[in-house]
């Protein structure tokens, strides 16, 4: 499934190779591949035809989330947001990259500030919610949770986490 993925998101990155969200769709596919090569090469073109673009900027930290480096990744994925601040992407998997280091605390004020710039974006609440979850504060990833749950109803993520809370807390 995810390599018929990844060549949807090729077709749709040649049909609209400036295209931000056709980007991010592709960089995706090729990190959930680990298709490092493809990664490496698409970050040296987005850099030489983009220089200093957020884009260019987080496609590197794409190859590097891929390879595992994470604390190199979130240099990139940081350097994205201060490039472009409302790059929501960015600052959705710079938490992932706080978590993955755990380092929670850091990884929870990157949620929180992604969930104040991006309200209608259900990842940025479940993703604070995930978190919470691990630092043991279940009352407040329940409303995180529930949050995310009002944005997204049917999200099978959102419905996983919360039912994982719920074996967690033994409420049935």
């Amino acid at each position: 499934v995810l390599f018929r993925s990844l060549v949807t998101t090729t077709q749709l990155h040649n049909l609209y190779p400036h295209d931000r969200a056709a980007l991010c769709l592709h960089l995706l596919a090729l990190v959930e591949t680990r298709s490092h090569a493809k990664l490496f090469q698409l970050g040296h073109v987005l850099q030489h035809s983009r220089p200093y673009s957020e884009v260019a900027v987080y496609a590197i930290g794409c190859y590097y989330y891929a390879r595992s480096e994470f604390e190199k990744a979130g240099r990139y994925f940081a350097k994205a947001t201060d490039i472009d601040a409302s790059f929501a992407e960015a600052w959705v998997v710079l938490g992932h990259c706080y978590a993955t280091l755990q380092e929670g605390e850091h990884a929870l004020s990157v949620y929180r500030r992604a969930m104040n710039m991006f309200p209608g974006l259900a990842e940025c609440a479940t993703f604070f919610g995930v978190q919470q979850i691990r630092t043991l504060s279940a009352r407040s990833a329940k409303a995180s949770l529930q949050g995310a749950l009002l944005a997204s109803p049917y999200d099978p993520l959102i419905l996983n986490e919360l039912g994982t809370l719920a074996v967690k807390e033994r409420d049935y």
